[in-house]
């Protein structure tokens, strides 16, 4: 099972594959999420790794949310666009601009809050015509909202701009 290659020639998995993954958020009912799995991105993971159900080779449940793998995805310098870029997350997030600035906690879960960090990549999720050439070695806080990245985190659950 370990040597994939052996049934998966050059037609193998293709590059990206189109998956669905289940978004919870308190208050609101589970949804799905698509997203795109990018094959060459884990190259270096045995195929066996998440492939486990015996006889289809299907994906585990566990492995089905990402997050067993990801589990540290929240963290600080991570690319949050990478997989966080869907219309169906701009659309939940444009309702009102202003507290999408200052309140994560209000759909999201302490937890996942307390793991965010708003720094560069965090605000280029949403604010991607600036990734290339708007101060790219600079922090977005420091100029836009008076703070360090970490000075303005605890705002993030519940406060208010400084």
């Amino acid at each position: 099972r370990d040597n994939c290659a052996a049934c998966h020639t050059p037609g193998g998995p293709p590059e990206v594959l189109p998956v669905t993954i289940t978004i919870t958020t308190p208050d609101h009912p589970a949804r799905g999420r698509p997203v795109a799995f990018a094959h060459p991105t884990h190259r270096g993971t045995a195929c066996a790794t998440c492939h486990v159900t015996p006889v289809t080779l299907a994906v585990s449940a566990a492995v089905q949310t990402c997050a067993d793998c990801h589990a540290d995805h929240h963290a600080a310098g991570q690319a949050c666009a990478s997989c966080h870029t869907t219309p169906a997350l701009r659309e939940a997030h444009a309702a009102d601009v202003a507290a999408s600035h200052q309140r994560c906690d209000a759909c999201h879960t302490a937890s996942t809050v307390a793991m965010l960090t708003p720094d560069r990549s965090f605000c280029l999720t949403c604010h991607q015509p600036q990734a290339q050439d708007h101060y790219p070695a600079r922090e977005c806080t420091t100029c836009h909202l008076l703070a360090t990245p970490e000075a303005y985190r605890p705002l993030l659950r519940g406060g208010s701009h400084p």
